[in-house]
């Protein structure tokens, strides 16, 4: 299953909650590649991404409808990001075993969209596979990236 099912999938096509997915996936990709400093980032890409932050989420009525469930995981997840790249530079084993972990939120915060549009049923079928698809990077291949720089 390719990115764009598995979101449709799991979000049970709704349009909104799809939109503010995949804008959210814009975002944090392009503020990695900015912070890790590993791709170039083009200033149209920047000012796009600034775009969808500022107005396409804002009035996107998934996120208008649950923006006091949505905001605290958007906490958390920038949280565990900023823990996950510290804990990358540090290149002690131990912590690049969490990073791994904490550096994607991104599927805790698909898996919780999940719930908001088919309740715990349905968040409970679906997290796997979110799961699944977002961890399919083998370990040992990150920790040779991290350790190696």
């Amino acid at each position: 299953m390719k990115e764009k099912q598995l979101i449709e999938y799991v979000l049970k096509e709704n349009s909104a909650a799809i939109n503010f997915v995949n804008a959210m996936a814009k975002i944090s990709q392009v503020w990695d590649d900015l912070i890790d400093g590993d791709k170039p980032v083009k200033k149209e890409t920047v000012s796009y991404v600034f775009w969808l932050a500022l107005v396409e989420i804002p009035q996107n009525p998934f996120y208008i409808q649950y923006q006091y469930q949505l905001i605290p995981l958007f906490r958390e997840y920038i949280n565990c990001w900023h823990d996950a790249n510290a804990m990358e530079r540090s290149r002690d084993p131990a912590k690049i075993r969490v990073a791994y972990v904490l550096r994607d939120k991104f599927s805790g915060l698909l898996a919780q969209c999940a719930y908001l549009v088919g309740g715990y049923d349905w968040m409970r079928k679906a997290s796997p596979m979110i799961r699944d698809f977002i961890y399919n990077e083998p370990f040992k291949k990150y920790q040779q990236e991290k350790s190696h720089g």
